[in-house]
């Protein structure tokens, strides 16, 4: 039914998005080490 590809996109989506959010985290991390040992 086109209700269960809908919720299945949205869970793609979702996983998209919290792998979105941990690269971002990650880098951020990356950036406050890095400007750390620039001090």
């Amino acid at each position: 039914t086109l209700n269960r590809e809908y919720v299945a996109k949205l869970e793609e989506l979702a996983e998209l998005q919290s792998k979105c959010i941990k690269g971002i985290s990650h880098q951020k991390y990356r950036m406050g080490v890095i400007s750390k040992s620039l001090k």
